[in-house]
């Protein structure tokens, strides 16, 4: 069982030779935290801040072997199911539970990757300040600046709240901000398909290979051998609206030069379009299955450093272990091709962590047991020439 925590107030002891930085918040587990942050010698981290998660990393590391000093540590996550409740509930089995409204609840076995996001929703756990329209319990739209209401009860899939009961969803016309109208995915931000391995399903862990459904989920499609770890990685698994969603696709992020609004009824929400390779220096488009035509997706001001934080940990979490994942114009395997890298360089760079990505990386540290780095320390960004 987990203990109950103590709300304490951070400490900021920050001397000019230390590179730590701190924002007060509600944390999801621990006891007292402290911001003081202790290196011996041999640059090893010492203090128990973020529950002791970084002790024993070495910073005095750089590049590929700090990659795969912070992958070490990455990789020994809780891999959820992607859909996991369409069966008989338990008794116990409420928004209640579900949410974690007690410190003292563990995570239930068959927690799955909605439940993950009623916890969001009901922690206010939402990528950027939501608005008097779009209040704690609603979930956040990452791509259109839409409320989704999350569930009562959970039941099961195709009633929990305006989850994808399979559903269409036109693209509506333009609204005030926070419309409730369509169904919500659990997208991908980093797409399924860059990661599918061939015909033959492979899972030979000794070799870096980990593409075989290992957890034969319901939803599975045996002909696609996704990476099961990546594809219900909380970290790069964000709300989107269905049908942005779909049009999106496989495309990259990228810059928008020229879009149709009909696409995304608000001009201050995502983009999809022909690129500004202006823009993106050595970007170069190869068409790939679900994208054929040469378009990017452009997410909105205050996600572009959340996106590029979610990718940074991609590549660093899959660091060595994508053997069998894809290449293509955006990326090899797991690894950032130069001009989709520099790009999320810039955005990480203009848009820095928010109160509300903090908390959102420390539910899912609660959920799934590991932390995005680069989220905990912007600054580990630099450290590293090539993700």
């Amino acid at each position: 069982m987990l203990p109950n925590k103590k709300h304490v107030p951070y400490v900021f002891l920050l001397p000019l030779s230390l590179w730590l930085f701190a924002c007060a918040q509600n944390l999801p587990t621990g006891d007292v935290y402290t911001l003081s942050q202790k290196l011996d010698t041999s640059c090893q981290i010492t203090s128990t801040i973020y529950d002791g998660y970084y002790i024993g990393t070495n910073t005095c590391l750089s590049n590929d072997a700090f990659k795969s000093e912070l992958q070490r540590r990455l990789r020994r996550h809780r891999v959820l199911r992607y859909t996991n409740n369409s069966g008989t509930y338990p008794a116990y089995f409420t928004k209640a539970f579900i949410s974690l409204s007690n410190p003292g609840y563990e995570i239930p076995s068959r927690f799955d990757v909605w439940d993950a996001y009623v916890v969001f929703a009901t922690k206010g756990a939402n990528p950027y300040k939501q608005g008097a329209n779009c209040p704690v319990g609603k979930l956040l739209d990452w791509y259109d600046y839409r409320c989704y209401d999350t569930p009562t009860e959970i039941i099961s899939v195709s009633s929990g709240g305006q989850q994808d009961p399979g559903s269409a969803d036109a693209l509506a016309a333009p609204t005030a901000n926070f419309g409730y109208e369509g169904v919500y995915n659990r997208e991908h931000s980093w797409p399924k398909d860059w990661f599918a391995a061939g015909a033959t399903p492979v899972n030979n862990p000794s070799a870096g290979s980990y593409c075989f459904n290992g957890n034969n989920d319901s939803t599975w499609d045996s002909a696609k051998n996704w990476d099961y770890r990546a594809y219900t990685d909380l970290h790069h698994l964000i709300p989107a609206r269905k049908s942005i969603n779909e049009t999106r696709g496989t495309c990259s992020f990228g810059i928008v030069l020229t879009y149709n609004l009909s696409y995304f009824p608000r001009a201050n929400g995502a983009k999809f379009g022909s690129p500004d390779t202006s823009a993106m220096p050595g970007y170069s488009f190869s068409a790939i299955p679900g994208c054929t035509s040469d378009e990017v997706f452009e997410p909105p001001a205050e996600l572009k450093g959340d996106i590029a934080r979610n990718y940074f940990y991609m590549a660093t979490r899959y660091y060595t272990e994508d053997t069998c994942w894809k290449t293509n114009y955006a990326v090899t395997r797991a690894n950032l091709n130069p001009w989709l890298e520099n790009l999320l360089r810039q955005w990480h760079n203009a848009d820095p962590v928010s109160d509300e990505e903090r908390l959102r990386n420390d539910w899912i540290f609660r959920i799934q047991g590991n932390r995005n780095p680069f989220v905990d320390f912007p600054e580990w960004v630099n450290k590293i020439d090539d993700f």
